[in-house]
């Protein structure tokens, strides 16, 4: 783990990252941030790269966040939803839907810590994850390398990238162990608006 985290040092600093100041004061006001969320409405645009494609797989949609629950609200290429609430999974796929039971999904499950955790700043103190941030002019840089057999299986790193002003995340990339990987893109976002409750319901 030790000379994973010595790779990371040494590959950020050739891209203009290091290792930040204050890892405290990060914290301290990030979770203040976090804390004050209690909605996110944002668009996304993911590109999963996977080693048959010669070109990104890509989507586009819109995520909703609040009070712990998410939805996943795919626009293009196709109609896809899928709503986090509580324990449960529900996705609606060509009008059929279907639900799940987190504890049962592991790659939902992961997906949930990962997304919410970096919401509100859980993920950042999890002891799933070997976590390094780091900085540079105008960012944040968190990566994290799972510790958890479970999340190994999914998992081989996690970079989640915050605006150094605002301390929102503007992305996260979830890096496979076989080299595949998806990276998704956020804007547009608006806070703390009062979301409708049927958003989280199929």
């Amino acid at each position: 783990m030790m000379s994973f985290i010595f790779i990371a040092v040494f590959f950020s600093a050739l891209q203009g990252e290091v290792p930040v100041k204050d890892r405290e004061a990060f914290i301290r006001e990030f979770d203040k941030v976090a804390g004050n969320t209690t909605s996110i409405q944002c668009d996304f645009v993911q590109r999963k790269f996977i080693s048959f494609s010669k070109e990104p797989l890509t989507s586009e949609g819109v995520m909703y966040y609040q009070n712990q629950d998410m939805r996943w609200d795919q626009k293009i290429p196709n109609e896809y939803v899928m709503v986090v609430s509580g324990d449960v999974v529900t996705i609606l796929e060509g009008g059929k839907k279907s639900e799940h039971s987190l504890s049962s999904n592991k790659l939902m499950r992961g997906m949930k810590e990962i997304m919410v955790g970096s919401i509100t700043g859980n993920l950042l103190k999890s002891d799933q994850f070997e976590t390094t941030i780091f900085e540079n002019a105008s960012e944040f840089i968190v990566k994290l390398v799972p510790i958890s057999s479970r999340l190994k299986k999914m998992f081989e790193k996690v970079k989640l990238t915050f605006d150094r002003s605002s301390y929102r995340m503007k992305n996260v990339v979830l890096s496979e162990p076989g080299g595949d990987y998806t990276e998704i893109v956020f804007s547009d976002a608006v806070f703390n608006k009062k979301l409708s409750i049927d958003l989280f319901s199929l």
